[in-house]
């Protein structure tokens, strides 16, 4: 597949606008090795998903950290969350290996609950059209998502990244990743 066919049948599963996050990377999501999932994304933006994708390219992370950073201090909130803090530690901690951050659940809120209005396809979609060689996936009920699809691929489990994993520990986390992407 390359990123045509893949921004093609993303677009079918997504609106445009949409308030659905599918994932964040730098770049193509088909060069990413590794899948850091969570379970869905706790901070809504204003600017939509399609926002920060340019055809041809990918999706721009930069620009998105630039927007995310901006509106949770627009909304009066610290400037990056714990979790993402530690996402990023993780992702230095590949030191340069391809990642995609993803969650099970493409929608976007401030609490996680189960109420059936799950967004799964975006999730099923890239797995499909990514196949990583990793997934890091982090939180009880991410792990639990995870494990029922009974994947063939790696999968590494941890406690939600916002609780009680220090910066070295999510570094020490995505090198991990790394090694396992490098032999799988």
């Amino acid at each position: 597949m390359n990123l045509t066919i893949f921004e093609t049948r993303l677009r079918e599963l997504l609106d445009d606008p949409t308030s659905l996050r599918p994932f964040v990377c730098e770049g193509s999501p088909l060069e990413c090795e590794i899948f850091l999932v969570g379970i869905e994304p706790a901070t809504p933006l204003r600017k939509g998903f399609w926002d920060f994708w340019k055809p041809g390219y990918g999706f721009d992370r930069e620009t998105w950290l630039v927007t995310y950073l901006q509106e949770r201090r627009d909304a009066g909130k610290q400037n990056a969350s714990p979790t993402r803090r530690n996402m990023d530690h993780f992702i230095a901690g590949t030191d340069g290996c391809k990642v995609l951050e993803t969650n099970v659940f493409a929608g976007a809120r401030p609490r996680y609950r189960r109420d059936g209005s799950e967004v799964r396809a975006p999730f099923r979609f890239l797995l499909e059209a990514v196949q990583p060689k990793v997934i890091f996936v982090h939180g009880g009920p991410a792990r639990k998502e995870i494990a029922s699809m009974s994947l063939s691929i790696p999968v590494m489990e941890a406690n939600h990244l916002c609780y009680q994993t220090t910066k070295e520990k999510a570094r020490e986390y995505g090198r991990h990743a790394k090694e396992l992407a490098r032999t799988s």
